[in-house]
């Protein structure tokens, strides 16, 4: 009895949230087994110091890999999603603190295609 209180709890409190954050590796699967949406934007950068993990079968850590964090939603909630996305990725830019090389670096902005 006390397992399912519990998951009605659980229930009950994931209908009443908007969105959930995630930032562990394997966000995607809940949610595509349920059918939710879910977008992932830049978190951050792993630092120098990290050891390269081996290829099994893809690096896990590697000094500079970037990684996200997800925002997972509920069914329909894609408007709210994208929304809350987006005003995170604009207010850190993470995107733009750290790249791989030179080449990496855009030439156009979005802006530039769609200010003309």
């Amino acid at each position: 009895m006390v397992r399912a209180s519990f998951y009605l709890s659980a229930y009950a409190l994931w209908q009443t949230l908007s969105v959930f954050l995630s930032y562990l590796g394997f966000a995607s699967t809940p949610p595509a087994i349920a059918g939710y949406p879910i977008i992932n934007v830049p978190l951050g950068f792993q630092p120098d110091s990290v050891t390269p993990t081996a290829a099994e079968p893809t690096v896990k850590l590697a000094p500079g890999m970037p990684f996200g964090i997800s925002f997972i939603g509920t069914a329909w909630s894609e408007y709210k999603l994208i929304g809350y996305a987006y005003a995170y990725e604009q207010a850190t830019q993470n995107r733009l603190k750290r790249l791989a090389y030179e080449a990496a670096i855009p030439k156009t902005q979005l802006v530039d295609i769609i200010g003309k």
